[in-house]
């Protein structure tokens, strides 16, 4: 029942559907250790979120460096030959290519981003889950959306153009 939407979120923040997978097998482990924790008040789906978002920074502070994730490698640069291909795709599914998008970010910008924009956490909390200052969180946010900005300007620039969009 809760698997595609724990996968899911798990392949939001990683690179691969391997990856996603460790991580969320370690989320079903560490679900099932602390079962006994759960307090029956709030939603399960909401615990079992929780435990897997957590689950899914902790791998990730594992795994990385600090410095690591704070370069930006030339992966976080939108590849303008890719994007003829992607101008396609994008009408017919706008959020698949974006996600496809931030995978070439840093893991932390990506990470930034989703736990921001899509989960609804706070730059505080962001940083302290991260172990960063809430300054840089907000720069991570900025430069994700920079990034999916530039992306998709080509794309509608026209639609500005011929004044059918508001700026």
């Amino acid at each position: 029942m809760y698997f595609p939407y724990l996968f899911s979120i798990c392949l939001r923040y990683t690179n691969d559907r391997d990856e996603a997978m460790s991580v969320l097998n370690l989320s079903f482990a560490r679900i099932m250790m602390n079962l006994k924790k759960y307090d029956s008040s709030q939603p399960l789906k909401t615990w079992i979120r929780r435990v897997t978002l957590n689950c899914i920074i902790d791998e990730f502070r594992k795994t990385k460096s600090y410095k690591e994730h704070l370069q930006l490698g030339n992966d976080a640069k939108m590849d303008n030959a890719s994007l003829a291909n992607d101008h396609q795709t994008i009408g017919s599914n706008l959020a698949e290519v974006v996600q496809t998008k931030l995978k070439k970010l840093s893991p932390v910008t990506r990470s930034v981003f989703n736990l921001y924009a899509v989960d609804g956490y706070k730059h505080r909390e962001i940083a302290e889950m991260l172990n960063i200052s809430e300054g840089t969180s907000a720069w991570h946010y900025s430069e994700a959306k920079k990034a999916i900005r530039e992306f998709l300007e080509p794309e509608f620039k026209h639609l500005v153009k011929n004044g059918r969009a508001s700026a």
